[in-house]
Parts: C-alpha cells; sequence; structure tokens
C-alpha cells in the first residue's frame, strides 16, 4: 500500500517564511515605544525574555520573537534571552532633545545588515522601488519579503533622514550630507553643554554671623570664553575695607566690572 503524502507543516501565524538574509520585521517608528520601555524596564537590571514579551513588546509566540529581533537588529537591545538589556544606543534616543534624534536614528537604521548595505550601495543616488527591490534580492533576502523589506526600509530610512520617498522612486542623501548632520548635531551638543549656567562662588562670602544683616544681592550674566556664567556677590554695607576689596577683584576677575 502506498504511503500517502504527509500534510504540509504550516507556519506559525505571524511567523516570516524561513531562510534568507534577515532584515527587521518592523519600520523603526514602531520599534522606537519598544525601546523606551526596554530602557525603563532593565535600568537596574537585565529582564528575561519572558519579562520582555509581557511587558515591552506586550506579544508573545512568533510574533512577540520578530519584535525582539526587529530591537536586536537597529542596535536597541543586546544580551541573552535570560538577561535582556536595553543598549547604549537606546538610552541616548531616550534621554536626547528631539534635534539630536536624526543622528542617533540614522545609527539605529544603519546598524541593520541589509539596511547598510542598500545606503552602501545607493547613498547620494535616486533609484525605483524595482532598483531597490533587485538588489534586496541580490542580498539574499527571501523572495516572498521583498517588497516588505522594501517597505520597511523606505519608511525608516525617511524618518532617520536619510531619504526621500517620491511616489515609485526614493532618493538617499550622500554620505556627506550625512556627516554633516552627525557634525551639526555633535556641535549643538557642545554649545548646549558649555552655555549651562554655572554658579561661582566667592571664597570670602559673608558667615553664618552676618546672616543678620542686610544684604544687598547683585546677580549679573557675563559670557567668557563662549560661556555663560552666573555671579552672586553678596555685598553687605558694614564689610570691613579688606572683604570689600576681595568682593571687587572677584567682580574683576570675571569681567563683571
Amino acid at each position: 500500500m502506498a504511503n500517502e503524502p504527509s500534510e504540509k507543516k504550516k507556519m506559525p501565524v505571524g511567523a516570516p517564511p524561513k531562510g534568507g538574509a534577515r532584515f527587521p520585521r518592523q519600520p523603526l517608528a514602531d520599534a522606537l515605544p519598544w525601546a523606551r520601555k526596554l530602557v525603563s524596564k532593565t535600568h537596574l537590571a537585565p529582564q528575561a525574555k519572558d519579562v520582555v514579551l509581557s511587558g515591552v513588546v506586550a506579544t508573545r509566540g512568533p510574533r512577540g520573537e520578530i519584535k525582539i529581533s526587529t530591537l536586536k537588529q537597529y542596535g536597541l537591545m543586546e544580551g541573552t534571552s535570560a538577561a535582556y538589556t536595553a543598549t547604549d544606543l537606546a538610552k541616548n534616543i531616550c534621554r536626547a532633545p528631539d534635534n539630536e534624534l536624526k543622528p542617533l536614528y540614522q545609527s539605529s537604521v544603519l546598524n541593520a545588515k541589509v539596511f547598510n548595505l542598500l545606503f552602501e550601495t545607493f547613498h547620494g543616488d535616486e533609484v525605483t522601488r524595482a532598483k531597490l527591490k533587485q538588489r534586496v534580492s541580490e542580498l539574499n533576502v527571501h523572495p516572498d519579503e521583498l517588497d516588505n523589506c522594501v517597505d520597511i526600509y523606505i519608511a525608516s530610512m525617511q524618518l532617520a533622514g536619510l531619504g526621500i520617498s517620491d511616489g515609485d522612486r526614493f532618493s538617499h542623501i550622500s554620505m556627506e550630507d550625512r556627516g554633516k548632520i552627525v557634525s551639526a548635531s555633535e556641535n549643538n551638543a557642545a554649545a548646549q553643554s558649555s552655555d549651562a549656567p554655572v554658579e561661582l562662588k566667592d571664597d570670602h562670602a559673608p558667615t553664618s554671623d552676618d546672616h543678620k544683616k542686610e544684604d544687598v544681592i547683585d546677580k549679573r550674566r557675563i559670557r567668557q570664553n563662549g560661556s555663560v556664567f552666573n555671579i552672586n556677590v553678596n555685598l553687605d554695607a558694614s564689610l570691613d575695607t579688606d572683604k570689600l576689596e576681595r568682593q571687587l577683584q572677584l567682580l574683576k576677575r570675571y569681567g563683571a566690572l
């Protein structure tokens, strides 16, 4: 009696076809909320996969595994199933102001190998979706996932400021322009750091014995070497000559007089 053909094993619902090069199965915009939750959940200690599935991506089964893989490929999560934690990149994204997010998003998108290879191939070029799909196929992405890969690539690249979609065409920025974005963000961060107000205290400020006396507070904001300082100097009408002279020297030293 001939053997009956075995029933073809079905893939779990939500699971991508097996085989082929890996790529993030979700756009970066979808992964960012998970990254923020991961930073919060792993602030004190790494967490096991069960906690990440329930408390971070809120999905179990094959779809939950896909989300975990997406976080890893975007460089937002690291570790093993026994101890997952947020990466420094994820933490930087969570605490960065809006004007410093683009370079961080770019690092995240280009952390995905297939997306990085696509950008290396087409940076500075305007190409059609068909051309992107052809290159994705050359990178050994599963044939059933070519269109999905292109869609996710375009959406994530636009969010990161690495290109602009116009109908059937996608324009990539050049490597030079990307370098300018990174440099501008670094310079802005450095400027914000140097402009932070600093309070300079007088080593010879009145002691607790003088607290009952009426103080006249002279507050001045001055700029020196590109930085802003707040100088608070307490002047008392009853100060002796030596103390008054030291107060005046302090003001002159920082250009307030």
